[in-house]
């Protein structure tokens, strides 16, 4: 068996298994040329897929292939990172499958899996169910801070081949970054208001509290690509701007506990308003432009296809 190139990766495994060209084609342009991403979105589903079908000739198949990678050392061990990164990482909670696929395991590749486990606090097949809850918790940091490294070496290998993914993710922080500095500029300045009038303490609570969740709100956004988010900042920040225009342009301003009578003739009043308004209609644009362009549409797939790929959750025809 010829030792394989990682320039060659993505070819040796259409020539070994022809039928997942489709499902490369299907992931489109994102996967197209990069390793990691060929090997996370189509050669894991493929796999999971067909031990748990217990097809045994075509298990024996995926594991000589899989100990050809493992024997395949360049000088900087490129295809048994991938092997060990892309493949065997992220089928590793999955142990139904890991248990199946044990048996059929070349030696070279059962080393690699071995020294994974060990590494991630898994032993004999199973999760080690006696730790004790620090040891838990430390092998789940672990995990995550393991998650969060590849989640960006995949992020980064994707930008390579789609340089607006980038874009994307630069436009996505630029927009919550102004989107948080407009909040905490209203946040000083509701502030400012709230001693000048002598609110009671609760509102200031109330008032960083927000801030708080508008700083969550952000980080969701970037961060995990949620962008149920920014539709939910769509509709707060309409129903915001109602209770605004009902109760700022009338005589009826009122606060649950107690009520004060603000004059239309009221600077600080007015100002607190227009102020508060701007606010309002910077976070809709915001969000809308997270919601709607074109370049952060694309940020959130990738990050929503990697995250699915390492939680291994990506169906083979995906």
């Amino acid at each position: 068996m010829r030792k394989m190139k990682f320039e060659n990766t993505i070819n040796e495994l259409f020539v070994r298994f022809p039928m997942l060209k489709e499902a490369y084609e299907e992931e489109g342009d994102h996967i197209e040329g990069l390793s990691h991403l060929c090997y996370a979105f189509v050669f894991v589903p493929f796999i999971r897929q067909t031990v748990l079908a217990n097809d045994e000739a075509m298990i024996r198949s995926i594991c000589e292939f899989m100990e050809n990678m493992a024997l395949s050392d360049d000088e900087d061990e490129l295809v048994s990172e991938l092997l060990v990164v892309s493949v065997l990482e992220n089928i590793l909670y999955e142990r139904d499958v890991i248990n199946l696929l044990k048996p059929h395991l070349g030696a070279e590749t059962l080393k690699l899996l071995i020294s994974i486990e060990k590494a991630y606090g898994l032993q004999d097949d199973q999760l080690q169910e006696k730790d004790n809850s620090n040891e838990k918790r430390a092998r789940d940091k672990k995990m995550s801070n393991k998650f969060k490294v590849k989640r960006e070496e995949m992020l980064q290998e994707a930008i390579k081949n789609e340089p607006r993914i980038a874009v994307g993710k630069k436009l996505t922080f630029i927009i919550c970054a102004v989107f948080l500095s407009a909040r905490l500029l209203f946040a000083i300045l509701e502030t400012v208001f709230m001693i000048n009038r002598g609110l009671p303490v609760n509102l200031y609570i109330f008032n960083y509290a927000s801030l708080i969740i508008s700083f969550v709100f952000s980080i969701g956004i970037y961060k995990m690509g949620t962008k149920a988010l920014a539709y939910l900042g769509v509709v707060g920040a309409v129903f915001s701007m109602f209770f605004v225009i009902d109760n700022s342009f009338s005589s009826k301003f009122q606060s649950g506990e107690f009520s004060s009578n603000f004059q239309s003739g009221d600077t600080l009043y007015k100002f607190y308003i227009i102020t508060l308004i701007v606010t309002i209609i910077i976070q809709i644009i915001s969000m809308l432009l997270i919601i709607f362009n074109a370049d952060c549409k694309k940020y959130f797939n990738e990050i929503k296809r990697i995250q699915k790929s390492i939680l291994g959750i990506v169906d083979c025809n995906n």
